[in-house]
Formats: C-alpha cells, structure tokens, sequence
C-alpha cells in the first residue's frame, strides 16, 4: 500500500503545472541588502507555464507588501491569459504600467515587497513567488515556498541633487563648488556635470562625470548637473549665476610721455577699465 500511494504522489508532481524561463527584466540587485530594485515603471516579468495537471485560470501577477498591490498587465501568448488549456504551454509576459503604481508608493523609495504569481489550476489555487539567487543557474525562478521569496523594492524618487554655493550674489576672485547627490532607494549611479555661460542653456551643454570639487572659471557662469539612480530615474540641476573676476583692472595715463616741459601746468587723465 506505501508503494501504491508514493507512486501516486510522484505521479501528480510530475504532472502538475511548471513554470520556467523566469526573467524579471530592468532591475537592480542591491547584493549588500538583498533587495532587487525597480523603477516605478517599465518593469516585465516573463516566463513559460505549462498546463500539466488540468486547465489553468484566474492569473494575476502582481508586487505586493500584502496590504497594497501593484498588478500587471499579462499577456499569453500575445493574447489575454483567460483559460490555459490542459496540456499547453504559453509564454506569459506581465507588464507593470506605472499608472497602476499604488499612490502611497509613487514618488517614494518603498521596500520590503514581493512579487506575487497566482492562478487556479484543476480547481485548486496555487501561489508563487519570485525568487533571486545569483549564484544559481538558473538565477531566477518562481517557488511555491514563502521563506524563499526575494525581497523586492520600487523606486519611483528621483535622487536629490545639492549644487554648493547655489551661485553668488556678488563679485568673486574665486569660488569652489561642491556637487552632492543623495538617494535613499537603489542608490546614485551617475553625477555629471557641465559649466555654461549664464545666457545658454543646460539642454544643449556638454556633460562630463563629476568626480571632485572644482573652482568655477571667470566671467558669468551657471552649473549643470544631471544624475541617475541604479533604478533608473534620473534628476537634473541648474544653479544660480556665478560672477567671478579675477583678473585686475587696466589703467591707462594719458599723457603717457615721461619727457620733459616748459608748461607751468599739465593736464592728466587716468582712466581705468575692467571686464568683469
């Protein structure tokens, strides 16, 4: 009897649903906390699902932190996912549309969340969950065991860019400036930057990556900073102008002759002119 049952139980695992080719696309793996990233948009995940074990239904994907949801989009086949027929295989794509982002998460780095991919297959509900290991071949793959799911979080704020001095109000021989870029989700990718006279504009500036304080050139200037997060939101800065003068003024003696004169009297004009 043992042998009877234990055969039947192997034979409903090899015929119950499987799920592979998992590939959550556009994230970032923060190794030092175990969380994968995502930016609040333009996030797919993709997979196949095989119907071995009776017709498959009611799908929904979604990310999760049990009390709000954001749901995907999913597609079969390029068709709607309604009814997964026994004995077939489709290929699900899900698409996050960061309309549906949940308010509470827009504009936030939120964490501790999950993603979730549910359906009804032979009348009995199953979830899954995403799980990440990139030691593993594959790296990516669905599981039916909560403990094993990977920790996911949405970033979906800019990185804050500080510009120091924000310009100056007067006059300078000099002046250093100091970039700073501070993101509290996926982290700071990329700061570039670019100086610009202060009539143009920073759309059509050239950029060059930041990397240490720097002093500001002569004349009338403005900073241009760009920078993106590992997520992949980028913010952009434009300081104030900096007036910066270091170069004396021109004096001009007229008459400039040393020679001598006979007047008892002799008229001088000194004039002085500056760029700055």
């Amino acid at each position: 009897m043992r042998r009877i049952l234990l055969g039947l139980v192997i034979l409903s695992l090899a015929f119950a649903a499987q799920i592979s080719n998992v590939n959550l696309q556009n994230f970032y793996w923060d190794s030092s906390n175990s969380v994968a990233w995502l930016k609040g948009g333009d996030i797919n995940l993709v997979f196949t699902l095989d119907a071995n074990n009776g017709d498959i239904s009611s799908l929904v994907v979604k990310i999760t932190n049990g009390s709000n949801s954001w749901n995907a989009n999913c597609e079969c086949n390029n068709a709607q996912c309604n009814t997964i027929s026994d004995g077939t295989t489709v290929s699900v794509s899900c698409s996050f549309a960061s309309s549906n982002l949940p308010t509470s998460w827009q504009n936030t780095e939120t964490q501790n969340l999950w993603i979730e991919v549910s359906f009804t297959e032979n009348s009995t509900d199953k979830t899954f969950y995403w799980k990440y290991d990139s030691s593993a071949t594959p790296s990516e793959v669905l599981v039916e065991d909560n403990s094993q799911k990977t920790t996911v979080g949405v970033d979906d704020k800019s990185p804050s860019i500080t510009i120091t001095p924000d310009g100056t109000t007067e006059w300078k021989t000099s002046q250093t400036v100091t970039i700073s870029v501070t993101d509290n989700g996926s982290g700071v990718d990329t700061i570039t930057y670019a100086i610009i006279d202060a009539n143009e504009n920073c759309d059509s500036a050239s950029y060059t990556p930041y990397t240490n304080d720097f002093n500001m050139p002569e004349g009338q200037k403005k900073v241009c900073v760009k920078a993106k997060d590992k997520a992949g939101n980028e913010a952009s800065k434009e300081s104030n102008t900096f007036y910066i003068d270091n170069t004396p003024p021109t004096i001009t003696i007229n008459p400039s002759s040393q020679s001598w004169t006979d007047q008892n009297s002799v008229s001088v004009t000194i004039s002085a002119t500056d760029s700055g």
